[in-house]
């Protein structure tokens, strides 16, 4: 009888997956873009310097910029700790990109599915460029 090498291939496309799965449920790292994207998929790939600050908590953001530079983990509008959260549903800045690249309901959404939108995924990246110029801006002073 005839098996198909694809038959053989795909049974071990779907080992290496739930293996993959498991691990990622399970791990102690990344649990920041856990909280985004709890199921892997390897067809997804939003690989964007400014988007993976996003995904990941990190970069210019100020909660992540105190843990490593001593900075003020709070926002500048307020005393609110500016996480990826803060930055994208709370902060006032930015409404003009906001309201240009976000569906109208995106405070109701969840991050992942912001993110899943391609128009505001552009707002965002616009948004973590003004952020990180910013930093830059002031380390010029």
């Amino acid at each position: 009888m005839y098996i198909p090498i694809r038959f053989f291939k795909r049974l071990l496309q779907l080992d290496i997956l739930t293996e993959w799965q498991t691990h990622w449920a399970s791990s102690a790292k990344g649990r920041a873009v856990f909280e985004i994207f709890d199921k892997v998929n390897p067809k997804r790939t939003l690989g964007s310097f400014f988007l993976n600050q996003i995904i990941t908590g990190h970069g210019a953001i100020a909660s992540y910029q105190y843990k490593f530079f001593n900075g003020s983990s709070t926002c500048s509008c307020g005393p609110s700790i500016e996480d990826r959260n803060h930055i994208l549903f709370h902060y006032s800045n930015w409404t003009d990109i906001k309201k240009k690249y976000f569906p109208r309901n995106y405070k109701r959404s969840p991050l992942a599915k912001l993110l899943g939108n391609h128009q505001a995924r552009i707002g965002i990246e616009l948004i973590m460029k003004h952020k990180l110029q910013t930093i830059l801006d002031g380390l010029s002073d």
